[in-house]
């Protein structure tokens, strides 16, 4: 069937389709739940139409005769931006909360061991959502989680192999390496690695928990991290993000993280990579540092830098009331000023 080419359409009756078909969006029309959407979801729908009449070598129909997106279409979609509620974004998950994770950890139950090897696997390496975990269990997306196959487990200069036993590969490892296969700012193949840590929060003896267990039931080696089996018969499932946001929630509830101004509504799956960046920032790492290690590609990453933990407040208001803005002498006139 022939499509339609809106560029060919006089600019009035163009601009009438794109605003109609803008407003469709903005109500949720084209989903189920029929519930309005944000102006960003708006503006991708948009350039979408932009971007399959270029590909096909047809002028963008969005377009003015400057190439600028034409002034009417930028109104409408500022005008939903306005009506947009303030986003609010979630906080950084502290280290305490990784900690309780791994000191309650819960015997013969694959599900939330897996939750537990997960959350601490994402709050080190500063994982994406979608990096570890699918959004429900039957999601399908185009980034590649990580696989068993994505893994290179380290005794300093040497590797590893999966089949020793746990034991050995407990005792031994210095550090483990994750393989990008996929990832959601285009490069593909980097590399994050994490040495071995000897405290209760070991990143690496989650990685290989989770290996050992996969392997008790597949030698497949794309098999997700996220996966684990359950029942007699072994039936195999993914860890979701409902389900790292709802442990996690739970985890602030029961520490009383409130108390700092942290509660469940605050957290989410998130928050796991937020957290690892603070840490990194408190520990006193360079903030370009961690954008560059951890993958951040745009400027966007001072987002993850919240200040929320009194760490960063600690001692500003003494240092502020206790350094003179101007000299002395400059002060005393200003002071009989205000006497006088």
């Amino acid at each position: 069937m022939h499509q339609p080419i809106l560029s060919n359409y006089p600019l009035p009756i163009r601009l009438a389709l794109l605003g109609a078909f803008a407003a469709f969006i903005r109500a949720g029309k084209h989903q189920p739940a029929n519930k309005q959407v944000s102006a960003q979801t708006v503006l991708l729908a948009l350039r979408a139409i932009s971007q399959t009449h270029m590909l096909d070598g047809q002028p963008d129909p969005l377009a003015d005769k400057k190439g600028q997106r034409h002034i009417i279409l930028k109104r409408q979609i500022e005008n939903y931006r306005r009506r947009d509620p303030p986003p609010k974004r979630k906080l950084a998950l502290p280290h305490i909360a990784i900690e309780y994770l791994n000191v309650t950890r819960a015997d013969n139950n694959p599900r939330y061991q897996a939750i537990q090897d997960l959350c601490t696997i994402a709050w080190f390496y500063l994982l994406r959502v979608g990096k570890y975990n699918q959004t429900t269990q039957t999601a399908r997306r185009r980034t590649i989680r990580f696989r068993l196959e994505d893994v290179t487990l380290w005794n300093h200069a040497q590797v590893l192999h999966f089949t020793l036993p746990l034991q050995t590969l407990l005792s031994q490892f210095t550090a483990a390496t994750l393989r990008i296969s996929n990832q959601k700012n285009g490069r593909r193949n980097q590399v994050i690695h994490q040495e071995a840590t000897h405290d209760v929060t070991r990143p690496i003896a989650a990685i290989i928990r989770r290996i050992q267990h996969i392997r008790q039931h597949t030698s497949d080696p794309t098999t997700m991290l996220g996966t684990y089996f359950t029942g007699h018969k072994h039936v195999a499932k993914q860890v979701t993000v409902t389900d790292i946001t709802t442990a996690l929630k739970n985890t602030v509830q029961i520490l009383g993280l409130s108390r700092y101004n942290i509660t469940p509504a605050d957290i989410s799956s998130h928050s796991l990579r937020a957290g690892g960046a603070m840490a990194l920032h408190l520990g006193g790492v360079p903030a370009h540092t961690i954008k560059l290690l951890r993958r951040w590609s745009s400027d966007t990453f001072p987002q993850y830098i919240q200040e929320q933990i009194t760490g960063f407040s600690a001692g500003l208001s003494t240092l502020m009331s206790s350094t003179p803005l101007t000299p002395n002498s400059a002060i005393k006139p200003t002071v009989r000023l205000l006497n006088s």
